[in-house]
């Protein structure tokens, strides 16, 4: 065996062979696979006044959807008439459909051109933005899409075992390509000065693809590795080879990366331009998109401005706790790259589920797309006032958990994306304010420092600069919990001897690993037991670290650890074997779906308890008197000066659907009764709003003016607030103004 010493940037990660044509590469085991030139770079516009439309966007398709034909309303007079009608409906964006297929109609062209620049004359004289929609790489067999792809068959994409050819989608990364639809849509922007654009498919068709001489040249260019070509190669769809795992990583990067070519093309023509993308929740809780189609918004979000979301329960008011746990992770991911973000809220023409989704998205900072109902007035929440600023508004959480796309594509063990939504559903429930961060945001110790709790939960996949990254801000003074099976894999997924995190968090992981379900364990302060039904991690004790509560056999003897307490630097972490968000964790069921899930809340209570406990309870924000179908989120802006923290309360406590129970469609709301029943008590509340309040006030869409709050000081900093029940129906923001000092 010949063994080849490849590039010097290249470090390899497991014991892998591969062959192609005589050509014979060792990796040693104990190497790191990382990219010979891996491009990360990210290219966004800047905030500007200019762009701010996309903060306070009203948005409808100017004719039909994707299969119309672009140029119904085909005069000036005619297309006058439909701005003029959308302006009335208070819509202020066009997004253009149609010919969605462009590549099957290219000699229509220059009529989609012409129609385009009209309608974008007139949409900004009436002061209106116009999006253009169509699909990037698909093509098919009508109007000229079959002698297109004959004339450029080299163009489509190619499976990675048998070079076969997909006759109905070209290859994004090869350069003929790629030049000819850059030019094509630079081309459109220059004539018709368009706003933005959104544009689909910007994937591969499956995991099968694509293995096109280009895609090929990349990857090892990128790389240095080389995807075998024998179609029986034991490499291929084995996710436990480090070659393959490169593979999965490069395609996405490869998404990315034409995004921000793409971007660049744009940018010659016009900086302030807009590119929207979306997903549905899906790219958060699924691996399915990114594993198979090279789609992840972490990577596409490099390029795009606009980061959207096809919220698909269609019901978002009986599927709260799992939607409000997203739209925090979109929230986070919105937060990494400084881009906004909007739902797109399918409602059934349901007017109760249009305002909560409205609502939802609009107390974490986004915007909302979403159809007009028929006989119903939205004005009076969609044009409200005192809305929030939600291009100045941040934020103000006590916690931090953190969404790693490698663990959500790569990781083993324990289940992560459950435990990650899990947690996040059991602090809202408790009303403790948090944000779920991106795994970059690990780097970042500025942000890090901003939280006074800092969660991993089962986040398995770790890279070295990440491991050192926590460890700094632990030692640091900072808080960190920790459970599972956290930094016992890299970040590709492969099992590591020991914690990555092990002197951090006071355990060493035995072999064997999982003690099974069910778990029982024994809290050594009290002598209370409880049955957790999920296994935990098994782990020994180090030296200094102190155990809170460890796992009895059935004889009731403690056998191992399971909550540990360990001193590192100035910090303290707090581990945990279990993964305690799981069991928690409601899935965001679609409507006429049965509901699977039931609360454990003694699980629950106990988890929200080591929170509390670990923070010494010295959060920002504590509920005190809130029912928890109330939502409630924090954050403050700083407008012309004008400093305010600003409470959303979202009234919930009408839903009831119950395990076996189906998650209703439309509603009747009459036989089903009120969605916003009356609150039974007044709400109260505890806050540190981080300076002397001048005036505190509370408003909703629900009803006109200003409502008073009553304010009691307290010590440490803190206020008491108290809310008169009748002031929270649905929705409602307090306003604290906060004195200039």
């Amino acid at each position: 065996m010949r063994k080849i010493k490849l590039s010097g940037k290249l470090l390899c990660l497991v014991s892998v062979i591969l062959t192609l044509g005589g050509l014979t590469v060792n990796i040693q085991a104990s190497e790191k696979i990382l990219p010979a030139i891996s491009r990360t770079e990210v290219l966004l516009p800047s905030d500007s006044d200019e762009l701010a439309w996309r903060y306070n966007v009203k948005m409808a398709a100017f004719t039909g959807g994707c299969s119309c034909f672009v140029y119904e309303l085909n005069t000036p007079e005619l297309i006058k008439w439909r701005i003029a009608e959308m302006k009335k409906e208070g819509l202020n964006t066009i997004m253009l459909n149609g010919l969605h297929m462009h590549l099957c109609l290219l000699e229509r062209w220059s009529e989609i051109v012409e129609y385009v620049k009209t309608l974008t004359l007139l949409a900004h004289e009436n002061g209106m933005k116009v999006i253009f929609h169509h699909d990037v790489p698909i093509v098919h067999n009508n109007g000229t899409g079959l002698n297109y792809v004959i004339e450029h068959i080299d163009w489509l994409q190619r499976d990675i075992q048998y070079d076969r050819p997909a006759f109905n989608r070209f290859c994004f990364n090869n350069p003929e390509f790629r030049k000819s639809y850059f030019d094509r849509v630079e081309d459109l922007v220059r004539k018709t000065d368009i706003d933005g654009v959104k544009l689909d498919e910007v994937t591969f068709i499956d995991k099968e693809y694509c293995g096109c001489r280009y895609c090929r040249e990349r990857f090892t260019m990128e790389t240095g590795l080389i995807l075998p070509t024998e179609n029986n190669s034991s490499v291929l769809f084995n996710q436990k080879n480090p070659i393959w795992i490169a593979w999965l990583n490069w395609r996405k990067r490869s998404v990315g990366d034409w995004w921000v070519d793409m971007r660049k093309r744009f940018n010659i023509v016009k900086p302030d331009f807009c590119i929207m993308i979306y997903s549905t929740h899906y790219g958060f809780t699924s691996n399915w998109a990114t594993n198979n189609l090279g789609f992840d918004l972490l990577q596409s979000a490099r390029g795009c401005d606009f980061l959207g979301t096809e919220i698909m329960t269609r019901n978002v008011y009986d599927s709260y706790r799992a939607v409000y746990a997203y739209r925090k992770a979109k929230a986070g991911l919105g937060d990494f790259y400084g881009s906004p973000v909007y739902g797109l809220v399918y409602h059934l023409n349901d007017p109760v589920y249009a305002y909560f989704g409205w609502a939802m998205n609009h107390m974490n900072r986004q915007t909302t797309l979403m159809s007009t109902i028929v006989g119903e007035k939205s004005s009076h929440y969609l044009d409200w006032n005192e809305k929030m600023n939600c291009r100045y508004a941040k934020p103000m959480s006590d916690i931090a958990i953190v969404f790693s796309g490698n663990a959500r594509d790569f990781g083993g063990i324990l289940p992560y994306m459950p435990d990650v939504f899990g947690t996040s559903q059991c602090l809202s429930d408790a009303h403790i304010q948090h944000d779920i961060i991106m795994q970059g945001d690990l780097l970042n110790g500025l942000k890090l420092s901003q939280y006074k709790l800092l969660m991993l939960t089962c986040l398995g996949n770790m890279s070295e600069k990440e491991v050192q990254a926590v460890r700094q801000y632990v030692a640091m003074g900072g808080t960190l919990f920790v459970s599972g099976h956290t930094s016992l894999l890299n970040e590709s997924g492969f099992e590591q001897p020991d914690f990555q995190l092990a002197d951090v968090m006071g355990v060493d992981a035995l072999k064997g690993r999982l003690y099974k379900a069910p778990t029982t364990i024994l809290m050594n302060a009290d002598g209370k037991t409880l049955t957790i039904p999920y296994s935990a991690v098994k782990v020994k004790l180090r030296k200094d670290a102190k155990i809170i509560a460890e796992i009895i056999n059935k004889e009731q003897k403690p056998i191992v650890p399971a909550i540990v307490s360990n001193t590192y630097g100035k910090g303290q972490c707090l581990y945990s074997a279990l993964p305690l968000g799981i069991l928690n964790n409601q899935p965001e069921y679609r409507y006429g779906k049965k509901m699977e899930f039931e609360k454990n809340q003694a699980v629950c209570d106990f988890y929200m308890s080591l929170v509390k406990d670990i923070t010494h309870d010295n959060l920002d924000f504590k509920g005190i008197d809130i029912p928890e179908k109330v939502l409630v989120n924090v954050c403050k802006q700083n407008v012309k000066d004008k400093k305010e923290v600003l409470v959303h309360l979202l009234n919930a406590t009408g839903t009831g659907v119950k395990k076996g129970d189906i998650i209703p469609g439309k509603s009747d709301w009459k036989k089903r009764g009120n969605p916003f029943p009356p609150l039974e008590r007044d709400i109260v509340f505890d806050i540190r709003p981080g300076g002397n309040v001048s005036s505190a006030v509370i408003v909703s869409p629900d009803y006109k003016g200003e409502r008073p709050v009553k304010l009691e000081k307290l010590d440490n900093g803190y206020l008491k607030v108290t809310v008169k029940k009748e002031d929270l129906q649905a929705y409602s923001i307090v306003y604290l103004e906060l004195l200039n000092n």
